[in-house]
């Protein structure tokens, strides 16, 4: 959600929000405004194959082996390109974002942020019921209006945040974009060709083949981090995730060579 500067008619806890924002009535995915320029790279990538051929009056039998490995990529953002909208938006969560004084029905815009929410979970589920109160956004404090009347929601006082929290770039997790790569494949192959025959030459071939990639996510690697932002950021290849696809194939060959 975006917020505007400065606050108007709200107080956290008898004082004014730092800093003095409120909801600007306005929503966006965080992939609108977080999309950034980046520069990908990877440093190593091996495709390495055994293969072993036997051929015998007709018949050919192939056994074979290959590996792959791709390290995980280095990614950079780009100094070039719009800068990043810095305190303008937060995440919103399931935090209520207006309230009602008792003596009006006009409803005041929060600074409710809710830096730790999730996209399957807000922060305001307490044993799988919404809490109405706003208790789960960030540094919760009373809201009030001019006057200290309190903000309601259904009957409710509710929170605000005393100290909205914005994203910023230094919250894009650049690693847990990363991912590395590894696979071994066996395959066999067997063929037989009729060389007898003069003029047409027909052949018939089996094979079978198997890929075993390995998949670890980025979370078997370290924690994952209980708020959405500020994450560790590690450059290294235990720190991205391995995804490498696992499949088996059956292949037939049917033909026939001629002069």
């Amino acid at each position: 959600m975006q917020t505007i500067a400065p606050a108007d008619s709200l107080f956290a806890g008898g004082e004014v929000p730092d800093p003095a924002v409120q909801f600007a009535a306005e929503y966006a995915p965080v992939a609108n405004f977080s999309t950034r320029e980046v520069k990908v790279s990877v440093g190593v990538e091996v495709d390495l194959a055994l293969y072993l051929a036997y051929v015998c009056h007709g018949w050919e039998f192939d056994l074979g082996y290959n590996f792959w490995y791709r390290s995980a990529e280095k990614i950079k953002l780009r100094d070039e390109g719009t800068s990043f909208p810095e305190n303008t938006w937060a995440l919103k969560g399931d935090s209520i974002v207006y309230g009602f004084p008792t003596d009006s029905t006009t409803g005041v815009a929060l600074s409710a942020t809710q830096s730790g929410a999730t996209i399957f979970q807000g922060r305001n589920i307490i044993d799988d019921t919404t809490d109405l109160r706003n208790t789960g956004i960030d540094t919760p404090a009373l809201a009030t209006t001019t006057g200290g009347v309190a903000l309601l929601f259904l009957g409710d006082p509710l929170n605000t945040s005393s100290s909205p929290v914005f994203i910023t770039e230094a919250d894009l997790d650049l690693d847990g974009a990363r991912t590395r790569g590894m696979s071994n494949k066996v395959f066999a192959f067997a063929n037989y060709t009729w060389l007898d025959q003069e003029n047409w030459i027909p052949y018939l071939g089996l094979g079978f083949e198997a890929e075993f990639g390995k998949h670890r996510s980025h979370d078997d690697d370290q924690a994952a981090s209980t708020t959405a932002f500020n994450p560790t950021v590690v450059n290294s290849d235990s720190s991205s995730m391995t995804v490498a696809l696992s499949k088996w194939a059956v292949s037939v060959k049917v033909g026939v060579s001629f002069d």
